[in-house]
């Protein structure tokens, strides 16, 4: 029993580098995604006064051509993340529906894919922080034992810094995470718009039961 207790001891001991190298490593993402986070939210001042224009152009030219209104989409500004990649899709379309059906899809694939690694980064980081928090208290109580009160100070430094980097880094994520899961329905949902704009004209003419 003697040496069972002693490997889960070094085991776990040598766990609490590559914990704390992993938390400093999810704390400066988190840095990171912050500045990001700003910087996206700056630029989509643009994508609303483009988007602005679009619908102003909309109703101007009262028209339900594709192709007008392919070109009032790419004229009406300059646009950043996700309907950029759809403005780009619609350049490079030349009028196909299903390409312009990838294009939708994989602005939502790139959504969805952004988020799920924020979610992911959410949940290791209080993950890491608990384990870098658990970690350091046996040899804390060993520090105990023996009188090492220094050891037992070091240890908890330790065992408290891990915590708050955790769920620090943790609350970053979920929040960044949350205000993009908005930003990007939003820009799913004008894509769509878009799509159906350039889409039903097209669809009514081959349908002959169309009236």
């Amino acid at each position: 029993m003697d040496v069972i207790t002693s490997i889960l001891y070094l085991a776990s001991s040598a766990l609490l580098y590559p914990v704390i190298i992993g938390l400093l490593v999810l704390g400066g993402t988190a840095l990171l995604e912050i500045g990001g986070l700003l910087r996206e939210l700056g630029e989509r001042r643009a994508n609303v006064r483009s988007w602005r224009n679009f619908q102003k152009l909309q109703t101007e030219s009262l028209t339900e051509d594709p192709a007008l209104t392919g070109r009032n989409f790419l004229s009406s500004g300059d646009y950043t993340g996700l309907l950029r990649i759809f403005a780009r899709c619609i350049e490079a379309s030349a009028g196909s529906s299903l390409t312009l059906e990838k294009g939708l899809t994989d602005i939502e694939l790139e959504a969805a894919s952004r988020i799920s690694r924020l979610n992911l980064f959410a949940r290791i980081s209080p993950m890491l922080g608990l384990a870098g928090t658990l970690i350091p208290l046996g040899p804390a109580l060993l520090g105990i034992s023996h009188g090492d009160l220094e050891s037992l100070a070091q240890n908890l430094v330790v065992a408290f810094s891990t915590t708050v980097l955790g769920l620090f880094a943790g609350g970053v994520f979920f929040a960044i995470g949350a205000i993009r899961r908005q930003v990007y329905a939003q820009d799913i949902a004008n894509a769509e718009f878009v799509f159906q704009c350039l889409t039903q004209t097209r669809e009514s003419e081959q349908d002959p039961a169309y009236v």
